[in-house]
């Protein structure tokens, strides 16, 4: 007899949380649908810069025959025709990346290293990338979308982007993130929420969320995230592009922010997001090794 009642229980309750758990299902379709309006479509993508990888660019600008200002102009023209529907960008240094690119064509055209030793020494030359707002970018805000930290400015880069410096990339911009990075959504109350690339209706997920969106709709070629819990990976995920949370410990966090309890900063990583696959173990290597002696 007690054998049935538990039985009777364990169904009763079962059809009870199903029950439960269609009914929210439904309401949240309900209100999405009567809500939401239409989901903005993007611009096409015209330059065809933008649909070639870092690696092959890098060579033809070592080689002359692709212009570094030609290339950060295309990305700069992408991110600000998806601007307005995405909402991903917080900062730009557009001006300071065409100088940038202009120092880095003038390398090239003077001959003073060849591109087989600008490969060696400047793999990524003239290639831009962007990152998430809570690295450091030297100059740019870093408030990691919270009104509290608003008008915070880094005098120097973080430990990875003065990496991809060395390496010869240039840092194009900034993007969001929820506040203190601590959302799978990218919304804050300082620049507002990002929006999905595929549909605006919807999240890019968090909270390398700025960073997902603006890759996937080709605002930006590669980017930097960090991960916690899936920061890196669920944006990954939610916007179709790439992305690799590293082994912890084995890539430097000097200059992320917030700094997390030391019982959770061992699990945060920084990580690369990029729109080609191709691009994870390069990006990876230049965390780990570049610059060190060879």
């Amino acid at each position: 007899m007690v054998a049935f009642w538990e039985f009777f229980a364990t169904l009763v309750l079962e059809v009870v949380l199903f029950s439960w758990s269609r009914t929210v299902r439904f309401c949240f379709w309900l209100w999405f649908w009567l809500t939401q309006q239409k989901s903005e479509r993007l611009p096409p993508i015209r330059q065809q810069l933008l649909l070639r990888s870092a690696s092959e660019l890098a060579a033809e600008i070592r080689e002359g025959k692709v212009k570094s200002v030609d290339l950060v102009h295309a990305y700069i023209d992408r991110s600000l025709a998806v601007q307005g529907a995405l909402n991903a960008v917080v900062e730009d240094r557009f001006e300071a990346a065409l100088r940038d690119a202009e120092e880095a064509d003038r390398l090239v055209r003077s001959g003073t290293l060849s591109p087989e030793q600008l490969e060696r020494e400047k793999p990524l030359l003239g290639v831009p990338f962007t990152a998430k707002n809570s690295i450091a970018i030297s100059g740019l805000v870093q408030d990691a979308g919270s009104a509290y930290y608003a008008g915070q400015r880094p005098d120097q880069d973080a430990a990875v982007v003065a990496l991809l410096r060395q390496a010869g990339a240039i840092p194009l911009a900034l993007t969001n993130v929820p506040e203190l990075c601590a959302w799978g959504d990218s919304h804050n109350r300082l620049q507002g929420s990002t929006r999905n690339p595929y549909d605006t209706r919807r999240s890019p997920g968090g909270s390398s969320g700025g960073e997902g969106a603006l890759i996937a709709a080709a605002g930006s070629l590669m980017g930097i995230g960090t991960d916690l819990i899936g920061s890196i990976r669920v944006p990954s995920a939610y916007c179709g592009i790439y992305g690799h949370k590293p082994t912890a410990g084995t890539v430097s966090n000097g200059g992320v922010f917030p700094a997390w309890p030391e019982h959770m900063a061992q699990y945060n990583c920084t990580g690369p997001m990029c729109r080609f696959v191709q691009h994870l173990p390069p990006m990876l290597f230049f965390f780990f090794f570049f610059g060190m002696p060879r």
